[in-house]
């Protein structure tokens, strides 16, 4: 579920629905980019200072594979859980091209997770 706009039900669907997918037997994993976690805090997760985290990922202050940042959450439903993203300055901030190319390495770890 991805959408900007705010208080549309994007993490009680993602985890009703993730939830139901588990329960019926299919691997799940769960990704919270939201800046401020409500889908890992809704999990019940502690939201993930750096560097193992989903914004440390995305600023591209954690090199290692993205099954490093994977949370199990129950069975068959794992969480990507959002980090503490800081507030730097806007000219400090990575620009989208760079957050696109890390965001498709994320991408390609999450395709080989599922197999």
């Amino acid at each position: 579920m991805i959408n900007q706009k705010g208080g549309v039900g994007k993490t009680t669907s993602t985890w009703n629905l993730t939830g139901t997918c588990a329960k019926g037997g299919l691997r799940t994993l769960m990704v919270d980019l939201d800046p401020l976690g409500n889908l890992t805090t809704a999990a019940k997760k502690p939201r993930a200072k750096a560097p193992k985290a989903l914004s440390a990922a995305m600023l591209g202050r954690f090199d290692g594979p993205a099954r490093e940042l994977v949370v199990p959450v129950a069975e068959r439903l794992d969480l990507l859980p959002s980090g503490l993203w800081p507030k730097p300055a806007r000219a400090a901030r990575p620009s989208p091209s760079a957050s696109c190319g890390r965001a498709a390495g994320i991408r390609e770890e999450g395709l080989a997770w599922r197999r």
